[in-house]
């Protein structure tokens, strides 16, 4: 499987989640809504089915690794954030993989 990048995936209680290897593709976009223009981004994460996802809807997800010392809160006002929409296995094949797409 082709990867290009590491993700930090937070979950609702605050716990984090690194996955080092999963190819990331995101797109930016708007949406026009009335007289203004609403956000469209999205990102596609593909996650090997080797590793172990312990993730729910709504969770937030960050490219790249954090350190611990650094919080949630301060990585929401720094960093380009998604919410997960939608968490598809594809556990068959030659390649089985998570497909996660957020927005």
């Amino acid at each position: 499987m082709f990867t290009n990048a590491s993700c930090t995936i937070f979950d609702s209680s605050g716990s984090r989640l690194f996955l080092q290897n999963v190819y990331w593709e995101q797109s930016e976009g708007m949406n026009p809504n009335n007289n203004s223009r609403d956000p469209a981004d999205s990102v596609l994460i593909i996650v090997p089915a080797s590793e172990t996802l312990d993730i729910s809807l709504e969770s937030i997800v960050f490219k790249g690794a954090f350190s611990d010392d650094i919080t949630l809160d301060e990585l929401r006002k720094k960093r380009k954030f998604y919410i997960i929409k939608e968490i598809s296995e594809f556990l068959f094949g030659a390649n089985p993989h998570y497909e996660i797409t957020g927005a």
